[in-house]
């Protein structure tokens, strides 16, 4: 029994690290850049859409949700709504999004 050592079983023990260290940083092609950037320029042209429709309809919509006395006062409830609902329909609609991933 001159191979079964307690000395050699824990040194065989040890775990292996999986993949080698990164020497150098990865190489991004463009495919790979337009893979990730198109939804992401996609995505911020779909709020700046959002937010100009919601711009020009904050008339309408101020007129119809918060009547007041001041129009500038209700322009300002009409759009700053959009900016205290979004959070929170990131909020409640986000576990539900990610749950479904």
């Amino acid at each position: 029994m001159q191979g079964s050592s307690i000395a050699g079983t824990v040194r065989n023990a040890v775990p292996q690290p999986i993949a080698r260290p990164i020497t150098e940083p990865a190489r991004l092609d463009n495919a790979h850049i337009m893979t990730s950037a198109a939804p992401t320029v996609l995505a911020c042209a779909a709020e700046f859409y959002d937010f100009v429709l919601h711009g020009v309809f904050a008339v309408v919509l101020a007129a119809v949700f918060f009547p007041s006395k001041d129009p500038a006062l209700e322009m300002l409830g009409a759009f700053g709504a959009g900016f205290v609902v979004r959070p929170l329909g990131a909020v409640l609609a986000g576990p539900w999004r990610s749950a479904g991933a």
